[in-house]
């Protein structure tokens, strides 16, 4: 993938997670490009290196993308835990979510999907102790 994102990116790399397509209840460009927006918010694209920018985004995308099937769906009146597994057929995955990420508002909310959760994993390599050097000296 590479950044900025590109919808058709986006569809090639979430193929088997969404059904993508012109009419409700398909996941629409325009829905794709609302998502991008929304996480365009929040993401910090400047501590990511090249290589992971694109996918960390990618994952916040679809994130929002989940949360508002969920909003529609239920009518935005229903409180959706925090997911740590999903399976399909005979292949299951789970996530443990880690305690500072349940402790933090807006992590938390991130937590409550499968994709938000891998935002979080990605992004808690570069987001936490980040440390910037900057070379000098003093004067005697």
């Amino acid at each position: 993938m590479q950044w900025p994102l590109i919808i058709s990116e986006f569809k090639d790399y979430f193929d088997r997670d969404f059904t993508f397509g012109v009419n409700i209840p398909d996941i629409r460009d325009k829905d794709i490009q609302r998502a991008i927006g929304e996480a365009s918010a929040i993401f910090n694209p400047d501590i990511y290196p090249d290589e992971t920018k694109a996918l960390a985004f990618a994952y916040l995308v679809a994130h929002f993308i989940k949360t508002d099937i969920n909003a529609a769906n239920t009518g935005s009146t229903t409180s959706v835990g925090i997911q740590t597994g999903r399976s399909a057929g005979s292949v299951s995955e789970s996530l443990a979510v880690p305690e500072w990420a349940l402790k933090n508002p807006m992590y938390s909310a991130l937590a409550r999907t499968y994709y938000g959760q891998k935002y979080l994993a990605l992004t808690d390599t570069y987001a936490v102790g980040t440390i910037v050097v900057v070379g000098g000296n003093t004067l005697p």
